[in-house]
């Protein structure tokens, strides 16, 4: 029994030791387990700790490249780099002591005040002038500093200005010595209050432009620009500006052009130019002066100065060709006569004058001398009809003129003033010229020509009093009669004369030949003969005398 319970307490004892031996062991596995980790964790390389994030950035990062490119570029202003208030700025400074810039460096990091220590508002865009700064008030970033910059001033009145053109067709300034600016100014605003429109009734408007007035049928009163131009001038240093000018919808009525300058704080419009587009009777005598809109702007007009500051826009002719000369080649010599030369030098015109009896009121004409003196043809009056009878009347010293110039080897040509209002009188006028030159019994290698023109000392001289349509019927019938007797008609006048007195498309197929005082010839029409002066001086003729040039042939179409 005794042995039996032995045995019993032996079991229980090897029970407990086997069941602590499990839990010492779980125990020791738990503890290899949690070294090994460690060991692991303790084996890896230990990390650097991370960069404080950036706290400010810069748009353009190449700063220092861009602004030493600008300054080996342009010469006008000087780029640098410039600390303001603890930022970095890109500044351009001029000669006159005058800087603008832009901020090129930010703060990024969120919550970070835009201010400097001060408290001093930063901007984005400045102004100095050395003692003051304040904000430029265009619109100046860093996005177009560069391109701003990049344009030289201009020069108005001895005062520097920096020119904007923004996105939206709007202008601005800066005065580079007072600092004064002009802001998003339209262009278009400032020309229109170039213009006046007063009612006048009758569906009538009076446009007042300047000092030139022009009336109006429309019952529009507001001026408006299509196809508004501005063009930058770089050599004269100022912006240009040209439009049509309409009244209404489809309603235009003439041309603008003019110049834009910097005035104060605001833009002026100044040398303005304004042309009606008038039609070619708007000057006849029995004109209404009352001018109908056209449906479309003209395209390259005749231009033609007005009344006061005003103009004329007139069609182009359909029939009468362009010339094709090259003024660059005209010499002016020193004795006054004139000469076309080709490109290689040659002189292709020849040297003349025209004569009446008022060059031989001082003298007789001593006609080899003036042919000496290098002039190889004469246009001489035979006659003139008279300012009020309109009675024929001859030329005292015609005959006299055509045998000394034709002894004296001059080609010869013969002209007649008219004062003719009907065509018979204009036929009459050619049939005077006709018997004379037969009479005369002198070779007539040039032609016999028509004197058209204003008599400006009588304004109600009879000639004068015609419309511009009889005017181009008694023009049209002098050249037919002289083309029907064997000779080469042709027909003197002026610029103005020639284009709103008659018609020269009713006669194109006939030789031109063009009176204009001056130097530069804007004229862009065919004509063989230029009047270039009366005050000319040739040997042989007593006092002044009316010189001219003939640049080609004249022939009939």
């Amino acid at each position: 029994m005794e042995q039996e319970e032995l045995i019993e307490k032996l079991k229980k004892r090897m029970k407990k030791w086997r069941i602590l031996a499990s839990v010492f062991l779980l125990l020791l596995i738990a503890a290899v387990a949690a070294g090994v980790f460690i060991w692991e964790r303790n084996r890896k390389p230990k990390e650097e700790p991370e960069e404080p994030a950036p706290t400010r950035m810069f748009l353009i990062a190449s700063a220092e490249e861009r602004v030493a490119a600008f300054n080996n570029e342009y010469k006008h202003c000087t780029a640098k780099l410039e600390t303001i208030l603890g930022w970095q700025y890109i500044v351009f400074e001029y000669s006159t002591g005058m800087k603008i810039g832009a901020r090129n460096e930010y703060p990024i990091v969120e919550g970070t005040t835009d201010q400097a220590d001060t408290g001093e508002k930063i901007f984005a865009s400045v102004l100095s002038d050395g003692k003051t700064s304040r904000e430029c008030r265009n619109d100046v970033t860093i996005r177009n500093i560069f391109d701003v910059a990049a344009k030289a001033p201009i020069s108005f009145n001895g005062v520097e200005y920096l020119i904007f053109a923004n996105d939206d067709r709007s202008y601005g300034f800066i005065n580079l010595q007072t600092m004064e600016e002009a802001v998003s100014v339209d262009f278009e605003k400032v020309v229109a209050q170039y213009f006046e429109l007063k009612d006048i009734g009758s569906d009538h408007v009076q446009l007042k432009a300047g000092s030139a007035e022009f009336t109006f049928h429309s019952t529009t009163h507001d001026v408006a620009f299509s196809g508004f131009q501005i063009n930058y001038d770089s050599e004269a240093e100022y912006y240009r500006i040209s439009s049509p000018v309409c009244l209404g919808q489809g309603e235009y009525i003439g041309y603008i052009d003019g110049v834009i300058v910097p005035s104060g704080e605001r833009f002026a419009f100044i040398e303005p130019r304004f042309g009606a587009y008038v039609g070619f009777e708007y000057e006849d005598p029995e004109s209404t002066k009352i001018i109908e809109p056209s449906a479309e702007p003209i395209e390259n007009p005749v231009v033609l100065s007005a009344t006061g500051t005003g103009r004329y826009y007139l069609p182009r002719y359909q029939n009468v060709s362009n010339h094709e000369y090259n003024w660059d080649n005209l010499l002016i010599r020193d004795d006054g006569f004139r000469e076309l030369r080709d490109d290689e030098g040659n002189v292709i015109s020849r040297m003349g004058i025209d004569i009446s009896h008022h060059n031989n009121s001082h003298g007789d004409i001593d006609w080899k001398q003036v042919k000496a003196a290098g002039i190889d043809f004469a246009i001489i009056r035979l006659g003139y009809r008279g300012i009020g009878e309109g009675t024929l009347e001859p030329d005292k010293f015609a005959e006299q003129n055509v045998k000394g110039a034709a002894e004296a080897g001059l080609d010869i040509g013969v002209y007649f003033y008219t004062q003719a209002i009907t065509e018979e009188e204009a036929i009459a006028e050619a049939d005077y010229l006709i018997e004379k030159v037969k009479q005369y019994g002198t070779e007539i290698k040039l032609p016999l020509v028509i004197d058209t023109e204003l008599y400006e000392t009588k304004k109600t001289a009879r000639g004068n009093l015609i419309s511009r349509a009889q005017r181009t019927k008694c023009l049209k019938a002098f050249c037919e009669r002289v083309e029907q007797a064997g000779y080469t008609p042709m027909v003197y006048a002026s610029t103005r004369w020639s284009i709103m007195n008659y018609d020269r498309d009713e006669l194109s197929k006939y030789p031109f030949w063009f009176a204009f005082y001056g130097e530069k010839v804007s004229y862009r029409f065919d004509f063989c003969i230029w009047q270039y002066t009366s005050e000319g001086k040739v040997p042989g003729i007593t006092g002044d005398v009316d010189l001219d040039i003939m640049l080609m042939e004249p022939k009939m179409e």
